[in-house]
This record gives C-alpha cells, structure tokens and sequence, in this order.
C-alpha cells in the first residue's frame, strides 16, 4: 500500500513544493519506507512508497532517459517481466527492476492504449513534459483508490481523500447528498465522496490535463454477456485455470507473502494455490508452537483473524454445531493440506482495533 497525490495549476504558476509536502504527511501511513517529488511548473506529483518490489532501486518518481516521462504509480503490475522483456527487444533501457517502470516505456511506445496492456491493480499520474500533460488514470476494477478535487485553479488528486483537505481553501464539509448511499450501504460508491468538492476517479478509468483542458472517458467495461455454449464443467475448468494464473502472477515479491486465512473456501483455495507455487518447503507447526525466526521470503505466511462472538453465544447452541461453526477447525485443516505456517490473530472485545487513535485515523478515509 503506497499513496500518491498531485496538483496541476491552471494559472499557469508552479506548485508550490511545501503543499505537496503537506498532502504527503496526511497519508504517511501508507508508505513509511521512501518518498519523492517532482516538480514542473504548473505540475507537481509525488509518492510515499511501501516498498514490494526492487525495495533499494525502486524510488519514485520514476523518469525515462531523458527526463520527458515522471511517473508515480500505487500498486503492481503482475505482468511486467512480458511487458518489460517485450520493451527491451525494441531498444527500451530500464534504469530499475521497479514493475512500474513498464509503464514509462509502455506509454512512450503506445501512447494511452498502453493501459490496455495493464494486467495489476493500480493507480498512477504520468506528467508528459513534453506536451505539458498530467494523464493519471485507475485499475479496472478499482482496487486502488483515487480522488480527485478540480476547481477553477487546479485539479488536484490523491490517493486518499484526507490529502487533498490539505489544499489551501478546502475543507472538510460533508456532502449531504451522499449521506443516505453511506448510511445503507457502509461506504460512498464512486464517483461519490463523503467529501463536498472530492469525488473518487472511476474504475478503468483514464483523466489528462492539457492545455488548461480536463478529459475523462472509460478504458474497460465489464462484458454483460457469457460466451454463449460453454457448459457448467467448461466454466468450472475456466475459473481453475484463472484462478490458479491469478496466484501464480501474483507470488512475485521480494518481501515475505502472506494472506488472510478464514477456513472459508474462498481463503482456502488462495491459500492452497500459494503452496502450490511457493519454491520453499512446507513449514508446518501448531499455532501454539514456537515461531520461526527465519521464514523464507517465497513461502506464504497466512494470518488468521476471528472476532468475538456474542457473551453467552457458544452455549445457545448444541456442542456440535458450534464446533461445526468453528473457523478456527477450518483453517488447521487447510494448514494441514497446505504446508503452511499460520498464526492466529484473536480480536478480544474488549480491545477491538479501531479503538487506537492510530486506527482511527487510518480508516477515515
């Protein structure tokens, strides 16, 4: 989880770095390993970065050869080594192993249809210097999230709405129109925010600021139809196969992997395809053993939560479906067929996590 955020000004003046500075610090959290800027004039786009990939060579903002292309980008791009390896054969230099550095080139190559390209979840601005255009633009199911504030004197965005509150003249006013979507449903779907003046970028979508001129359009639609004439096993076999790719391109890291492990199927199957394609061997221990001090980096490390149950609630039912009930059976099952480490993460109720201040300011978003 990284955060990046930025200004492009109207007024043709330049942005003032103290403002990017004070975005960055409202979105610390979400990238305490490195940050960055750069600035051109009326455009300013910078990055606090968690580093994945590439941690040392990995600092953003990134930049081509001759310093015409900045980038910061909030996420990853699962097939990068293709995309990069394509690049190389027509003469592109990478300067880093950063997966995001494909976008650079890839952009430089295709112009906007690069994003057709993607396979990630991501968010990114793209300052073209050479045509004094900020392009910034979405995955296409919205896994990361971006706002946007555009008012007469700029467009402004973020990867958390409390960034862009750090803008001089913006404040934090509630958008009574979206109250009633936050309310029913627990959040504000996009375009909405529950910040007046803030709304978020749509999934797959794509924004360019040029010549004082804002322009938004789709990239990506999810198909409404199935492919007619593919039976129920046909189906079946396509959502193995899918989900087994999805992993597999997933598992490239250079930090330790880990997931969250419910005993559910869905957690279950993730889980079981991490262990197929992990190279170390299975470390298997009891949640009550000694941790290991030293686990490899290719092997999935899952963690188990489980919340409290109401006082009194295990004794309203017979023993047997409570146990059937049980997550906590489920995923020493799947620990056991996996191979894998897992360490359980009880919540008690007297101390659930979003009572920290730090929580607290983490999930105002």
């Amino acid at each position: 989880m990284c955060g990046i955020h930025g200004i492009y000004r109207f007024d043709g003046l330049s942005v003032e770095p103290g403002i990017l500075s004070a975005m960055g610090e409202r979105t610390r959290h979400r990238g305490p390993d490195d940050e960055g800027s750069h600035l051109d004039g009326p455009c300013g786009i910078a990055m606090r970065r968690l580093s994945i990939i590439d941690l040392a060579g990995g600092h953003q903002p990134l930049s081509n050869a001759d310093g015409s292309l900045w980038l910061v980008c909030n996420g990853e791009i699962y097939n990068y080594r293709e995309l990069r390896r394509e690049l190389q054969d027509k003469g592109y230099h990478f300067k880093t192993g950063s997966d995001c550095e494909v976008l650079i080139h890839l952009y430089d190559d295709e112009g906007d249809a690069f994003i057709q390209r993607l396979n990630g979840m991501f968010d990114f601005a793209l300052w073209d210097a050479r045509r004094h255009r900020l392009l910034i633009g979405r995955d296409r199911l919205g896994v990361k999230p971006l706002y946007v504030l555009h008012d007469w004197q700029r467009l402004a965005f973020a990867s958390e709405a409390k960034a862009l509150l750090a803008l001089p003249g913006i404040s934090a006013e509630l958008d009574r129109g979206v109250l009633a979507d936050y309310l029913h449903l627990g959040y504000v779907a996009a375009p909405g925010c529950i910040f007046k003046g803030i709304r978020k970028l749509p999934p797959a979508t794509l924004l360019a600021v040029e010549a004082g001129q804002v322009r938004e359009w789709r990239y990506w639609r999810l198909p409404d139809r199935c492919a007619p004439g593919v039976s129920e096993s046909e189906w079946c076999d396509r959502v193995r196969l899918q989900l087994d790719e999805s992993v597999r391109m997933q598992m490239v890291s250079d930090v330790p992997i880990g997931a969250f492990l419910s005993g559910g199927v869905d957690s279950s199957a993730v889980v079981g395809l991490m262990a197929r394609h992990s190279e170390q061997p299975a470390i298997p221990s009891s949640r009550s053993g000694p941790t290991p001090s030293v686990l490899p980096a290719a092997r999935p490390r899952h963690c188990t939560t489980s919340s409290p149950m109401p006082a009194g609630w295990p004794n309203s039912l017979p023993p047997s479906t409570a146990r059937s009930l049980s997550a906590r059976m489920w995923f020493r099952c799947c620990r056991s067929s996996c191979g894998t480490w897992t360490n359980h993460c009880p919540i008690p109720p007297s101390s659930p996590p979003s009572s920290s201040p730090s929580s607290r300011a983490r999930m105002s978003r």
